[in-house]
């Protein structure tokens, strides 16, 4: 079907810039939908044209290792645990939670922030039960100062390792502009997924 994401949030807490506290995920989720199958694990499936749900929110934890002016790049490590907020039944969620680890490398270079992410997504089946699937995360970003309070915005990340059902194979760009307003940061960005199973766009 068609998925429409309705107030899509990211909050951080600092601690003198090494210790981080972050979470993320969606007010509401909207699906048109356009074929149905048999929800994951339940007996139940909305018969509804749409289908509306909270969506999955990701609790982080992010350590700084190693600061840039004592290293080629700063070096910070983060873990994460996806909360399953949607329901399976609502064709939304698939009521697994989700655990992710990785390591996080950022250079400013000719004026530009890099930062490149890689990782491991330890993810739930949810149609097979006490399985799992170890996929390999990776996110790439460059950002480029736009004035005092803008940022082009240049991003990709997905997923792999692992494509079946529930846990598919993730591949999307972002390009756009970052800028702050009311003491928040928010950002226009434009998406293109280059996975069949990828919903970004």
């Amino acid at each position: 079907g068609n998925l429409t994401k309705l107030g899509m949030l990211r909050f951080g807490f600092s601690y003198d810039g090494n210790v981080e506290l972050q979470f993320d995920g969606t007010l509401l989720d909207i699906l048109r939908v356009k074929s149905r199958d048999a929800a994951f694990n339940s007996a139940f499936s909305s018969s509804n044209s749409v289908t509306a749900d909270i969506g999955d929110f990701t609790l982080w934890t992010k350590f700084r290792l190693i600061s840039e002016y004592r290293f080629f790049s700063s070096v910070s490590i983060r873990f994460g645990v996806q909360l399953p907020n949607a329901s399976n039944e609502s064709g939304l969620g698939i009521d697994e939670f989700n655990f992710y680890s990785s390591f996080l490398f950022e250079k400013h270079y000719a004026g530009i922030r890099w930062v490149v992410n890689t990782g491991l997504g330890i993810l739930g089946d949810p149609a097979t039960l006490s399985e799992q699937h170890d996929t390999f995360i990776f996110a790439f970003g460059s950002y480029i100062p736009a004035g005092e309070r803008s940022t082009l915005v240049f991003e990709t990340a997905g997923r792999t390792g692992h494509d079946g059902i529930g846990v598919y194979r993730l591949a999307n760009a972002k390009v756009g502009i970052q800028t702050s307003f009311a003491g928040l940061s928010w950002k226009f960005l434009g998406v293109r997924s280059f996975a069949p199973s990828d919903n970004a766009n």
